[in-house]
């Protein structure tokens, strides 16, 4: 996708929030390729928003232009909030954005406090460490209930769990 039509479609973004949520949305934020300048001719715009009430969903919109897909997606505070505690990968999420519109000065606080708070959870060794250990634990565990799946089905104890008849 061509550089001027993600930038029309930021823009485009912008405005209909503006016009139609302005009550209902937190913030619109991008990330990826387009903001960090690694973007190529088919690269899309990555965009979420954190949404104020219920109604603030209603912007999610998922299409497809000139044969690149786009999604512009809801993620609430908690999940931001988990993003900053590294109980989530999606660091780029928090930590490399370029927010395009704040509902309020403390809504915009609230967020850069959470991107200080990974900040220092990046910086700080004993909670990367832990945060890696949580995650090859969950790995660990996945991996053994994949190896017993494994296993039943190899002794023909496998229970006929099928959803289609």
């Amino acid at each position: 996708m061509s550089k001027a039509i993600n930038e029309k479609l930021v823009v485009w973004i912008e405005e209909k929030v503006k016009r139609e949520y302005a009550e209902d949305i937190s913030l619109v934020l991008l990330y990826g390729s387009f903001i960090n300048g690694t973007a190529n001719p088919k690269s899309d715009i990555d965009c979420y928003f954190i949404p104020r009430t219920e109604r603030g969903y209603e912007l999610a919109k998922t299409f497809i232009l000139a044969g690149v897909g786009y999604d512009i997606f809801p993620m609430d505070w908690e999940c931001a909030g988990n993003i900053a505690e590294l109980e989530e990968c999606l660091i780029p999420l928090v930590g490399d954005v370029k927010i395009i519109y704040s509902f309020s000065a403390e809504e915009l606080k609230r967020f850069q406090r959470l991107q200080a708070k990974m900040k220092h959870n990046l910086a700080d060794r004993q909670v990367l460490q832990a945060a890696a250990r949580k995650r090859a634990e969950a790995a660990y565990s996945c991996i053994r209930i994949y190896v017993s799946r494994i296993r039943l089905r190899r002794s023909g104890n496998w229970p006929d769990i099928s959803l289609c008849s």
